[in-house]
Order: structure tokens, then C-alpha cells, then sequence
């Protein structure tokens, strides 16, 4: 199902699986060396922004089977974004596989250039609300990453992680 105001840009590089939801005002453009593929059973709430950078290098975007992206939520594609099977993203999530070089103070920061890292998300994963997945990070599997965290390093497997940066404070029983 495709709600209204659904904006799909580049749409012979999106693969839709089975049983989706797109819901009113998302943005989908897809133009990246992978495009964007989108598995069964797959929800992205309203104004989700899934974005590639195409004309700059941009990788893609694979979302597997039984995922839920919440309303608002973000996912850019300058690197390769992987979101595992059965993962459910809160709403107001940032995926952002690039950052900003900086070292040269005397150089402007726009002039420095970006460093673009794979971002992987593995199956099972509960992002909280407000979540931000940085540049490189790997959430291992089953992993729980607390509302508000910004996730700056690699989880364990079945951890729960909170804070800005965010910090192991437990395990999934």
C-alpha cells in the first residue's frame, strides 16, 4: 500500500517486496550504485525519508523482511545501509553513514571532505525514539538501543544501550 503525497524518485532502482507499507508523505529516492531494496512485510510509517546520494558516491539502501520504520524517521544511503529481519525503529531514527572531516583548522570543514563507512543493522534490533546511528556503526543482533541514544560505537549481541554516546547497561535476558 502506497499512501497519499508519496514522493518515489529513481523508482528502477527501489525493490518493493510483499505486503509493504508506505505511508502518506515519505520520500523514497533510490538513485545509488545498490538502489534501494525493501523487503516482505515491511512498514515505513508516515514521512519517513529514505534518501541515496547517487550523484555523490552513494551506495544504497537494504531493508529486510518484518521491519518497522517509524514516522519521521531517516535513513540516508552516501555508504551502504543494511537493516536486518524483524527490526523495529522507533520514529524520529537518523541513519547517517558519513561524517565530516575536520583535522585542518585551517581549512573550512565543507572543504575537508566526508568519510562514508558502512552502517549495518543485524536482525532483531528495538531502536528507541530519536535514535542516531553514526558513520562505520555495527548494531549487533538483538540488540536494544534506548530513546534519545546516539550510537557512536559497535553493541554486542543482546545488549541494551543507552545515552549520548551511547553505553552498555545491561543485557537482554
Amino acid at each position: 500500500m502506497i499512501g497519499k503525497g508519496v514522493v518515489m524518485l529513481h523508482a528502477d532502482q527501489l525493490k518493493i517486496g510483499n505486503n509493504c507499507l508506505i505511508d502518506d508523505y515519505s520520500y523514497i529516492n533510490a538513485k545509488s550504485q545498490y538502489g534501494i531494496s525493501i523487503g516482505n512485510n515491511v512498514a515505513l510509517n508516515r514521512g519517513c525519508y529514505l534518501h541515496c546520494f547517487g550523484d555523490r558516491g552513494g551506495k544504497g539502501i537494504i531493508i529486510k523482511d518484518n521491519v518497522t520504520v517509524g514516522n519521521n524517521s531517516i535513513v540516508y544511503g552516501h555508504s551502504l545501509v543494511k537493516i536486518g529481519k524483524f527490526c523495529a525503529l522507533g520514529p524520529n531514527i537518523v541513519i547517517i553513514p558519513e561524517n565530516h572531516n575536520f583535522k585542518d583548522k585551517k581549512t573550512p570543514i565543507r572543504k575537508q571532505g566526508c568519510s562514508r563507512k558502512r552502517i549495518t543493522i543485524e536482525n532483531d534490533v528495538w531502536l528507541g525514539s530519536g535514535v542516531k546511528i553514526l558513520n562505520g556503526i555495527m548494531v549487533k543482533k538483538g540488540s536494544v538501543i534506548g530513546a534519545g541514544a546516539v550510537v557512536s560505537k559497535n553493541t554486542e549481541e543482546y545488549s541494551i544501550n543507552v545515552g549520548v554516546p551511547s553505553r552498555k547497561i545491561g543485557e537482554r535476558v
